[in-house]
C-alpha cells in the first residue's frame, strides 16, 4: 500500500513531536486540509498529545471527552497524560475507556502481514525476519511495514513477516508491552504457523521490535525455546535490563543482539543501554550498539540500511549456508 499525502505530512509530524517541536506539529496539522473524516482520530491524538505537552490541558480534555463518547479509546498508561491524570475528570475517561477497550480486545486476535521474496520456491527454505510494531500511534502492521520497508530485505530472499498484536493500545493501533507474557505468546503462535504455512529455514530467523515491540522480540528470545539468529531492538524501553537480567544466559548465548537509539533521546536512555550492553559483554554475548542521528526515538529512515551494513547480523551472507 502506497503512503497518502497525510502519511507523508503525519511521518514529518511524528518525527517533530519526537523531538520536541509541539507547536510545529499542531501548525503542520492545521496547514494539512484533508476530508473531516478521513483520519480524523488519529489527527486528535496528535493534537492531545501536543496540547498536553504545551499546557492546554482544557483544550486536550475537550478531545478525549469527544472520542471517548463516539467510542474512541485511549493508552492511558503513556507518561504524556500524567499532567491530567490526578484530575477528577480523569478517573471518568478511565473507567469509559477501560470498558471501550475490553469490547474491542474480544475483537481481535494475533494477526501477520508476510512478503515474499521474488523468488520464492526455487529453494528447499528461506530467512526470514520478524518485525514488531511498537505501541500507541502506528501500533499495527501495516504501518509498521511502511517504516520500517521489506524491499530490500526482499531483494536479500527473506521472507519478511508484520506481526500485530491482538491487544489494542488505542482506536486502530496495538500494543505488546502491557502484557510481555501475553505478547510472547501470541508471537509463538503467529511464529509457528508461519512454520506450517511457508518454506523457513528455522537456524536463519531474525527479529526485529521497535519500542514495546522491542521489550516484546526481548522477551520472546529470552524466554521461547525459539532460537533467534539475531535480534534487533529499536528503542527499547527499560523494561529490557530486568528481562536480560532474568534470562538464563545460555538461552541467549548464541543469539546477537543490535541495540539503537535515537541521538536526541537523552543521557538517561544512553546511560540505561550503555548497561545492557555492558551486561551483555560481561557475558560474552555479542552485541552491537548504534546511535541514529538527529532523530528522537522514533524509526529512523535508514534502519533498513543499519541493519544491513551490521557485519555482527550477518543479515548480507543469508543465501549462504551455515
Amino acid at each position: 500500500m502506497k503512503p497518502t499525502e497525510y502519511d507523508q505530512v503525519r511521518k514529518d509530524i511524528i518525527h517533530g513531536m519526537h523531538n520536541g517541536y509541539y507547536e510545529r506539529a499542531l501548525q503542520l496539522l492545521a496547514d494539512f486540509k484533508m476530508h473531516p473524516a478521513e483520519n480524523e482520530f488519529d489527527t486528535d491524538y496528535i493534537k492531545i498529545r501536543c496540547f498536553l505537552k504545551l499546557g492546554k490541558y482544557e483544550t486536550a480534555k475537550s478531545l478525549i471527552r469527544k472520542n471517548l463518547n463516539r467510542g474512541n479509546f485511549f493508552e492511558f498508561n503513556r507518561d504524556f497524560f500524567d499532567p491530567i491524570r490526578n484530575n477528577e475528570e480523569f478517573e471518568i475517561f478511565e473507567s469509559i475507556n477501560n470498558s471501550l477497550i475490553s469490547s474491542e480486545r474480544k475483537k481481535h486476535r494475533p494477526m501477520s502481514k508476510v512478503f515474499l521474496p521474488e523468488e520464492y520456491g526455487k529453494n528447499l527454505a528461506y530467512p526470514m525476519i520478524i518485525i514488531l510494531h511498537g505501541d500507541g500511534i502506528n501500533g499495527n502492521a501495516e504501518k509498521i511495514s511502511e517504516l520500517w520497508v521489506p524491499d530490500l530485505y526482499l531483494e536479500m530472499g527473506y521472507i519478511v513477516a508484520y506481526f500485530q498484536s491482538p491487544f489494542p493500545s488505542c482506536k486502530n493501533y496495538f500494543g505488546w508491552y502491557d502484557d510481555l507474557p501475553g505478547s510472547c505468546d501470541c508471537i509463538k503462535i503467529l511464529y509457528y504457523d508461519m512454520l506450517e504455512d511457508y518454506l523457513i529455514d528455522e537456524q536463519r530467523v531474525f527479529i526485529f521490535g521497535y519500542s514495546g515491540g522491542a521489550a516484546a522480540a526481548l522477551y520472546t528470545a529470552a524466554k521461547t525455546s525459539i532460537k533467534f539468529r539475531g535480534v534487533v531492538l529499536q528503542s527499547l524501553p527499560e523494561i529490557g535490563l530486568p528481562i536480560f537480567n532474568s534470562v538464563e544466559i545460555g538461552k541467549i548465548k548464541k543469539t546477537v543482539f543490535f541495540l539503537l537509539e535515537g541521538e536526541l533521546s537523552g543521557d538517561e536512555n544512553f546511560e540505561y543501554q550503555q548497561k545492557i550492553t555492558d551486561l551483555l559483554d560481561s557475558n560474552g554475548i555479542k552485541n552491537q550498539y548504534a546511535i541514529n542521528e538527529n532523530s528522537g526515538d522514533e524509526i529512523p529512515e535508514d534502519i533498513v540500511g543499519k541493519t544491513l551494513d551490521s557485519q555482527l547480523l550477518g543479515l548480507k551472507d543469508c543465501n549462504q549456508s551455515l
